[in-house]
């Protein structure tokens, strides 16, 4: 690919956030964020029409969350041609983090744990699916698998579950259909297989959303590191270090 024209240093960051329900809870920091514009989540042709309308010089897109199933979900290619016209794309969060896992190599930068979990385990596209609400709050409905990964490490770590059912209820809930996994539905599984007493238990024992949802962690982290507004490389990498950016192995809340 051509590197394209470079940023003109005269002008301050720009960063492009197609972010919906992964944003839940950040609004606040999300539309007081210095050169930051918030777009819906991305759809098929939604980075092409951004590039149409910012022709002058390359800027940075972030793609956290994006739209499927209704619509086309945007493309591998429109990524590619943002990349190739000097835009710097990063993926985290949900759909961010699997285009950036399927795309890494090609100049697309991961962020965050989401992507790295997706990057190494090859997981499919359903663990950061959610339903949710509409605009322009997008509240989440659901929660993600990988969100639920991290809760129900939390619960093991704090001695609440052994790791052999923590693995059967995970096994569990990735069988089910995105749309059926609540934390109703959870607490209701671990009635049926642990009994009444551990489900109250775990349901007396539920930490802030905020600290399991590693998808809108990796949002937040990503607002406060500000990564987009460090000097672009001579080459360009395939995934950005950060205190989220941890293996799938230490997917907890903390």
């Amino acid at each position: 690919m051509n590197a394209g024209p470079g940023p003109n240093p005269s002008c301050p960051a720009r960063l492009h956030v197609m972010v919906g329900p992964t944003g839940y809870g950040l609004h606040d920091r999300l539309s007081h964020a210095a050169h930051v514009t918030v777009h819906p989540p991305a759809e098929r042709g939604s980075v092409r029409a951004l590039l149409r309308g910012h022709p002058a010089a390359p800027q940075d897109i972030a793609l956290v969350d994006g739209r499927f199933g209704d619509v086309l979900a945007v493309g591998h290619g429109e990524l590619l041609e943002a990349v190739d016209a000097g835009w710097r794309v990063w993926g985290l969060g949900s759909m961010g983090a699997i285009r950036a896992a399927e795309l890494h190599t090609l100049g697309v930068i991961g962020y965050g744990q989401v992507f790295r979990h997706l990057s190494d385990t090859m997981a499919p596209d359903d663990e950061v699916a959610v339903l949710h609400g509409p605009a322009p709050r997008y509240r989440p409905v659901t929660e993600a698998l990988v969100d639920l990964r991290a809760l129900l490490a939390h619960w093991t770590g704090e001695g609440l579950l052994s790791p052999e059912r923590q693995a059967e209820l995970l096994a569990e809930l990735a069988r089910r259909w995105f749309g059926d996994r609540s934390l109703a539905e959870v607490i209701a599984l671990a009635r049926r297989m642990l009994g009444s007493a551990a489900a109250d238990t775990l349901r007396a024992a539920l930490p802030p959303p905020a600290q399991y949802r590693i998808k809108s962690r990796d949002l937040a982290t990503f607002l406060q590191e500000e990564p987009w507004r460090q000097p672009r490389p001579s080459s360009s990498g395939n995934s950005v270090d950060s205190p989220s950016s941890t293996s799938p192995s230490h997917l907890a809340v903390s």
